[in-house]
């Protein structure tokens, strides 16, 4: 949250998602492959000019109508809710582990186990770093109850008979013992997250000094996020095209298989193999399931772009510090190109530009 990751704007390398809509926003991270690492590069400027626009494109001959001034805009559809910030803060916090306390119904615990039938183990019945909810039924009748009131750290068996309809022939019916170890608590939000769990755990990384300025800082980037996110797909949705070039549609597509195709060789496998497992034929057959969402990715940097012509909106150094707020951006610069950066940051002073004139309802 604190620390910038860019994300260009839909379909800049969507690894993850793919391409999911634009959905994305200048704190939301997209799925990056390093190039440093891969034995495929990402050209992440292609298609754009120095300046992030797309390059050699006109985009009033592809745009009919941009409805973008003075948007009524309700103030829910902007402003993240307290479940939305709960939620973030739970996510936020799961790299954390609590050890002082004993477990109660409804945490959730990390845990080895070795489970034994006759005194031997049985396949399938061993795992380290285990996380489960005590309380969803995710294990045999009996084993979850037993973990409640111990302490992480703590070593002890867990006793249960294996239901007589088991799937496992052998094991149905039978008794067996998960010797088991607590090892940490995932920190619950409404029991364990404190002013000094903050100060110890959050301060340095995230510049939260309480329980309520972290909320707060919380509850302003993620109605900052949805801001974005609302008023991208709002313009989008509500202008209108003329024919869109399959060349710039094609770009995000071959961008987007350029990711994948990266991430794929820094696990020693290659985009064949991606392909086939996600039950594509080939890489056409891909395109054409990806064509739709590359197009609307298309049209938002049109509708980005003409509204950037139509009031003079370029990115200055000024405007690319601001948006890191002041930050070293080395650790970008040395991955993606000034376009990509720029690209980013005009999408971003769009919004902006659009939301100042929005009236919030």
């Amino acid at each position: 949250m604190k620390k910038k990751i860019i994300a260009a704007g839909c379909s800049m390398l969507l690894f993850a998602a793919l391409l999911g809509g634009c959905n994305t926003s200048k704190k939301a991270a997209e799925a990056t492959t390093e190039q440093k690492d891969a034995t495929v590069t990402v050209d992440y400027g292609k298609g754009l000019s120095d300046d992030g626009r797309l390059a050699d494109v006109d985009p009033a001959q592809y745009v009919k109508s941009c409805k973008y001034k003075k948007l009524d805009v309700a103030k829910d559809q902007v402003t993240a809710s307290d479940d939305e910030i709960n939620s973030q803060i739970s996510a936020l916090v799961q790299s954390f582990t609590v050890t002082d306390r004993k477990v109660e119904d409804g945490d959730t615990v990390n845990i080895d186990y070795v489970g034994k039938v006759d005194g031997k183990e049985f396949d399938g019945g061993s795992a380290e770093g285990y996380s489960l909810v005590i309380g969803s039924d995710t294990f045999i009748d009996g084993f979850e109850d037993q973990i409640i009131g111990h302490t992480p750290g703590d070593s002890f068996d867990v006793k249960v008979t294996f239901p007589k309809d088991y799937q496992t022939e052998e094991l149905a019916g039978k008794p067996a013992v998960f010797e088991t170890k607590l090892n940490h608590i995932v920190p619950n939000l409404d029991k364990d997250i404190d002013d000094a769990f903050v100060e110890t755990n959050l301060k340095d990384s995230y510049g939260f000094a309480s329980v309520k300025d972290m909320k707060k800082q919380v509850k302003e980037r993620l109605s900052e996020q949805k801001q974005y996110n609302y008023i991208l797909n709002r313009i989008v949705e509500e202008s209108e095209y003329t024919e869109i070039p399959e060349n710039l549609v094609n770009d995000r597509l071959d961008l987007l298989l350029e990711g994948i195709e990266a991430q794929m060789s820094m696990q020693g496998n290659s985009l064949k193999d991606y392909l086939t497992n996600q039950g594509y034929e080939d890489e056409e057959a891909f395109r054409e399931a990806y064509w739709t969402e590359a197009e609307d990715s298309v049209k938002m940097f049109l509708i980005v772009d003409y509204i950037a012509d139509k009031e003079d909106i370029h990115v200055t150094d000024d405007d690319v510090n601001d948006y890191f707020h002041g930050e070293d951006i080395s650790v970008y610069t040395n991955v993606y190109p000034d376009s990509y950066i720029n690209r980013t940051v005009l999408n971003n002073l769009v919004v902006e530009k659009v939301m100042a004139g929005a009236k919030i309802k």
